[in-house]
Formats: structure tokens, sequence, C-alpha cells
């Protein structure tokens, strides 16, 4: 089924189902996939976390990100799931000892996932004391 708008002039938030595609303002979230650039930061927060952690922390944090990505591959987004998981994850990482500085390669790559997830994530980063 197609859905042709005129001018397609829309103030605030538009949402097309059938696409599967959300546009928020300025943002495009195509729902079902991981972006490929968001793919390589989830893959660098794994190998973060196998360079400092014991075995049974690195699975902690594998969980998470597998749950990042179906909570977000799901038709309906589960972003405050996905949200919590990925600061979950990064309190696994403080706790093993990463450092979270900002302009660190793995502040940029929480910062990626972050930005994909939505808003909520900023929040949440937040709370364990990493401000985006």
């Amino acid at each position: 089924m197609g859905i042709k708008i005129g001018s397609n002039k829309v103030g605030g938030n538009q949402t097309i189902v059938e696409g599967g595609q959300t546009t928020i303002g300025r943002d495009q979230i195509n729902v079902g996939a991981v972006p490929a650039e968001v793919e390589r930061s989830l893959q660098a927060l794994l190998d973060e976390a196998r360079q400092l952690l014991p075995k049974d922390r690195v699975e902690s944090v594998e969980a998470e990100v597998t749950g990042i990505e179906e909570d977000m591959s799901a038709p309906e987004p589960d972003r405050k799931t996905a949200a919590s998981r990925l600061g979950s994850a990064v309190e696994v990482l403080k706790q093993g000892g990463a450092v979270l500085e900002e302009g660190t390669s793995i502040v940029q790559n929480i910062v990626k996932i972050a930005q994909w997830i939505g808003p909520i994530a900023g929040a949440v980063l937040a709370g364990i004391g990493l401000v985006l």
C-alpha cells in the first residue's frame, strides 16, 4: 500500500506505519534495522568489555547488547528497555575500569548508541553519571 502526500510539510512528528519509518524532527529512525554505524559501536562496546572484564561480566554485557538490538529491531521499538540495557552495560564497564571520559572512543560509541535509541537513553546514562 502506498501513501502519497502532497507537499508533505509536517510541523511535528510524522509516522509512516506501512513503511516502517518514523521521522521525528530532523532525526530519522529506520525500524527493524540496526544502522551499520550503530552495529560498529555495539561491537566496540563488546570489544571493550572483552579487554577489561572477566568472562562472566563480558557475558552480561553481551546479553545487554543482544537485548538492545532485539528491543530496537521490533516493529514497535522498546526504547525504554533498550536505554535501560545500555545503562546496565555501561555500568558493568565502569565497574570493570573503563575510562568513560568525554572524547574517548568508548564514550563516542556509547553516544552513537544512545542517539539511536533516543532521548530516554541520555536520561538513563545521566542517572549513572555519564552525561552526554
